[in-house]
């Protein structure tokens, strides 16, 4: 079960595909940074807001 989760509504996403498109590419690439190593990288330091 996920700690965090992002709400994006469809009228949201219908008027902006391609910041939606950004988010998700961000958390994933973010998401993969933090599990390297053995969760390495995981100290606190992303925050998202």
């Amino acid at each position: 079960m996920p700690e965090e989760a992002v709400r994006i509504t469809a009228t949201f996403a219908e008027k902006y595909p391609n910041t939606v498109l950004a988010i998700v590419k961000v958390l994933s690439r973010a998401a993969t940074w933090r599990d390297q190593n053995d969760n390495a990288n995981w100290s606190g330091r992303l925050r998202f807001c």
